[in-house]
């Protein structure tokens, strides 16, 4: 069996981070947002980028959260994720990490996530 040492497998990471944004250009490009279309391949890609970033913060591993977080924060905006009541689920220690992005779906409201996805997100 090969056995990568720790230094080794530092060097593939850039080559997965690659492949992980790319996977997930490819998914939101067959999303029908306008959001995601807006984008010309260079931002999008610099969204992803940022959205992967900012999701690992919240403990996500998973490349569903991953690309989800990512197209939560294209669509609904780039700060969703600070209104209280979106920041409160995503940070919800009784919840594994990876299975937050469902729980977003399940327990916020309409008028919440409209909140979330203003210009200036509402905090209470």
């Amino acid at each position: 069996m090969l056995t990568l040492r720790r230094g080794q497998r530092k060097a593939f990471e850039p080559l997965v981070e690659d492949a992980l944004v790319e996977r997930i250009f490819v998914f939101l490009r067959q999303r029908p947002e306008p959001e995601i279309h807006r984008l010309d391949d260079a931002h999008l890609r610099a969204a992803i980028r940022a959205g992967v970033a900012q999701g690992r913060a919240f403990g996500l591993t998973w490349q569903s959260s991953l690309g989800a977080f990512v197209g939560l924060s294209i669509v609904v905006g780039p700060r969703f994720h600070e209104h209280p009541a979106v920041r409160a689920i995503l940070t919800d220690e009784t919840i594994p990490p990876d299975e937050r992005i469902a729980a977003l779906r399940d327990r916020l409201t309409e008028e919440e996530w409209r909140e979330a996805s203003g210009p200036e997100v509402t905090t209470r």
